[in-house]
């Protein structure tokens, strides 16, 4: 590989030229390129150099590592476009085939569990009187048209049957039944840019601490309840969220 007047390390060297290929079309989306020895050898680097660039590629959304067959060139040329206001479980409310979402787990979880450097019910603000659970349901799911993984948390004492009927995966028209106070009215969201991690890489089929987008919504009935805390995560690459709102005159 060519160095001179060049002070990037080779591996930064070898992966600019490779996402060249890759933006200008040489190699199109969804095409093997070269292996790691062809490339090796082609400009006479080591392997561990080209596995690097090919991680960093990996990290940016531009190749796709296929387990027994090869490195592949990402559908980055698809862009795509989210609504994330509607909330609850991801749209529950306005979704009448959830044909394309696919339940990963629900399960029961202490109030005082860990989300970060938070507990559960610091998520919520609830004021943990007698009588009042302490328990949330978990529920992990993913798009498979999309590149969405979510990890929503609703408390059990609004929502009782939920952990049933989201194990069916049930709309949201059957776990707000006969709990209309509590419809989620507002949102509130915050967005960061984050690092994946284990579970958030494997659902976007990504790498451990590739960069993804974050967002954390908190689902509010009309009394100010806290109904649902949700965090949502989207690769980075051409990928753009919308967020609106409606004035009610």
């Amino acid at each position: 590989m060519k160095t001179s007047g060049n002070t990037l390390p080779l591996h930064s060297q070898l992966m600019n030229e490779l996402e060249k290929a890759i933006l200008s079309g040489k190699y199109k989306p969804g095409e093997m390129i070269p292996s790691e020895n062809e490339l090796a050898a082609l400009h006479k680097i080591s392997r561990p150099t080209v596995r690097q660039a090919f991680s960093e590629l990996v990290h940016k959304g531009l190749l796709k590592k296929v387990k027994g067959k090869g490195t592949f060139v990402a559908q980055f040329d698809k862009k795509a476009s989210y609504d994330h206001t509607k909330g609850f479980a991801y749209a529950l409310l306005d979704c009448n085939d959830n044909t394309n979402r696919e339940m990963l787990s629900v399960y029961l979880t202490d109030g005082s569990a860990s989300i970060g450097e938070d507990k559960i019910y610091d998520k919520f603000g609830t004021n943990f009187s007698t009588g009042f659970s302490a328990k949330f349901i978990k529920a992990e799911y993913k798009f498979t048209d999309d590149d969405v993984y979510c990890e929503s948390y609703i408390p059990l004492t609004y929502f009782p049957e939920a952990p049933g009927q989201l194990e069916k995966n049930a709309l949201a028209y059957d776990l707000l039944t006969g709990k209309l106070p509590l419809d989620p009215r507002n949102a509130k969201c915050i967005m960061t840019v984050t690092a994946a991690e284990k579970k958030q890489a494997e659902a976007l089929g990504l790498s451990i601490g590739a960069a993804i987008i974050k967002i954390e919504s908190y689902l509010l009935a009309g009394r100010g309840i806290t109904v649902e805390y949700c965090s949502s995560y989207y690769k980075m690459h051409n990928t753009e969220v919308l967020f609106s709102k409606i004035r009610k005159i």
